[in-house]
């Protein structure tokens, strides 16, 4: 603190003889704020005596108005250049507040006019999504009524379709026009089969079958469907058995030999294969019984020759179709000359294919072979043998009389009836014409079956020849063939129904509760076989009349009745 501060304190207290007061001021006037040291200072000093005082203060007078007035140059310095600088800061300060004013005065005219484009935007905006709104509104509006006009339409046309509809149903003339449709259809069905060839078909009331192949085939497979047709033909004189392998190769050695690679156009000396093609069956009969103009897969001549074209001409086909020389062929070997060869040893266990080549030879075909001759039908043999491995798929496998066990009668159902009723269905019926009806699609024991039926029948064969679609016939045959009754009628179900209802014949009536297989099932138009377990369920075998042969189908009790191929059935059973 300066020495003039100093003394006016003191002054001011030895004057008033009170305690100083502290200017407050804060650097207006030119004393400055007291601080505590000094006011100890100060308090320090009044203790003092006065005489004391007042000497240190004269002798250090002198000093202080010195310091006083440097002091009061440098503090009058001092204050000029912190004015000064004041004043520089002051203008520095104002300028940049001029500046920020003008900054924050553009920026607010920025603020201005981007609020106002925001609005703008806005608006449009706004605008643009009121107008898009009320659009989908008036499309959706739109498609629901489209919507509305298609489903009121849809339920009119629906409904004038089923007016018109039952309109037709109610007419009359609906209905002869569909029956007339249906028979135009089996008419059409019919004329699709002229000209079939019977004996391409399975086996036929004579129990023999067809070999199945073209006329266009080559030599080693028209080879293999003969041989596969002689082991699986059975034939009388060989104890209703078919030929084992060797036999049948011996006899194909044969007829390589005999007729140029088996060949049934072959006709003696023609190499070329061709004369055939001018020379029927009146032909060959024009030449009567003259040797040396052999025909066919045998090479038959003279009168042989002469009754083999007379049986093509019973057949209704020509001499040299393949399947019409294989029948004849069965017709020889069940007859005389059958025996013939079995008196001289083809039927020997123990024969080599070299022995039944030459047993057929010799006395089957009797040719003028020598040694050397015989050899090579041998040869032929041998080398087809070597190369044939089964013709399955080749012929057909008819089974005879020996074949199926007859004694059965609900066995000889189920063997003889499809497992379902669609592999049964067949094409080739006509209500007009019912021979040979079904014949295509009848199984093999059904066909056998049907032979052994014919046979055996108190009444005689059938009056309509192979009839096999038909639901009367069936039953019929499986009842003859097994022997239960020998007088059941073939037919129509009326009679049969009769017969099954007069105790006198050996039936009685039965409840499906007390049902065994082989029962008859009755119903007006209609007659089954109750077959029993068939493939886990309660079963019947049936036929339908120009629909399916025989097939396998469920049955199932209705109190006391049979419900089965869609209706309720009576139950009968042979008893005595």
């Amino acid at each position: 603190m300066s020495k003039k501060r100093k003394i006016i304190i003191e002054e001011k207290s030895s004057m008033t003889d009170e305690p100083p007061e502290l200017d407050n001021h804060d650097g207006e006037s030119e004393t400055e704020e007291i601080d505590e040291e000094e006011i100890d200072e100060i308090d320090d000093k009044d203790d003092k005596e006065p005489d004391e005082v007042d000497l240190e203060e004269n002798d250090e007078e002198s000093d202080d108005d010195l310091d006083t007035e440097e002091s009061d140059k440098d503090d009058k310095e001092d204050e000029s250049d912190e004015e000064s600088d004041d004043d520089l800061e002051a203008e520095e300060k104002n300028d940049r507040n001029r500046d920020l004013h003008s900054r924050n005065k553009e920026n607010n005219d920025e603020d201005s006019e981007s609020e106002e484009v925001n609005e703008e935007g806005k608006d449009n905006l706004r605008e643009q999504l009121t107008q898009k709104v009320a659009s989908m509104k008036e499309t959706s509006v739109d498609k629901a009524r489209q919507y509305k006009d298609k489903a009121i339409k849809g339920m009119q046309a629906l409904g004038n379709f089923i007016i018109a509809l039952v309109k037709i149903l109610i007419n009359p003339i609906t209905w002869i026009i569909v029956a007339v449709v249906l028979i135009i259809m089996v008419i059409s069905g019919l004329t699709l089969t002229l000209g079939k060839n019977d004996f391409n078909e399975l086996c036929g009331i004579d129990g023999v079958g067809s070999v199945l192949v073209g006329d266009d085939v080559d030599d080693f497979t028209r080879q293999s469907a003969i041989v596969s047709w002689l082991t699986s033909t059975p034939f009388e004189q060989f104890g209703n058995k078919p030929m084992t392998r060797e036999q049948a190769i011996g006899v194909m050695g044969n007829l390589i030999r005999e007729s140029y690679g088996a060949n049934p156009y072959a006709i003696q000396g023609d190499h070329s294969i061709t004369s055939w093609q001018t020379c029927d069956n009146n032909c060959v009969l024009d030449w009567g019984t003259a040797g040396g103009k052999a025909i066919g897969i045998i090479q038959w001549d003279s009168g042989r020759r002469v009754s083999m074209v007379n049986f093509a001409i019973e057949q209704g086909t020509q001499w040299y179709d393949l399947n019409t020389q294989l029948r004849f062929l069965k017709k020889e070997l069940d007859s005389g000359e059958g025996r013939y060869l079995v008196n001289n040893g083809f039927l020997n266990p123990f024969n080599s294919i070299a022995d039944t080549t030459t047993i057929w030879n010799r006395f089957f075909e009797r040719s003028a072979d020598d040694e050397a001759g015989n050899q090579k039908r041998i040869d032929y043999a041998e080398s087809f043998a070597q190369k044939y491995v089964g013709g399955g798929g080749l012929a057909t496998h008819c089974i005879g009389g020996m074949g199926i066990d007859t004694t059965n009668l609900v066995q000889l159902a189920i063997e003889s009836a499809w497992p379902t009723k669609k592999q049964a269905l067949v094409s080739d019926c006509s209500i007009s014409n019912l021979t040979n009806c079904g014949k295509s699609n009848a199984r093999p024991a059904y066909l056998q079956a049907r032979i052994i039926a014919e046979q055996n029948s108190l009444r005689g064969p059938d009056n309509i020849r192979e009839l096999y679609a038909s639901c009367d016939r069936f039953v019929a045959t499986m009842v003859i063939a097994s022997e239960t009754d020998l007088n059941f009628p073939w037919g129509a179900t009326t009679e049969q129904g009769e017969y099954l209802k007069n105790p006198e014949n050996g039936w009685k009536e039965v409840s499906c509760q007390d049902r065994q297989p082989g029962d008859v099932l009755w119903r007006d138009g209609h007659i089954m076989l109750y077959v029993g377990i068939v493939n886990g369920q309660d079963s019947i075998a049936s036929a339908s009349a120009t629909e399916r042969t025989g097939a396998i189908s469920k049955v199932y009790c209705s109190g006391r009745m049979f419900h089965a191929d869609g209706s309720l059935a009576t139950g009968y059973r042979k008893v005595n």
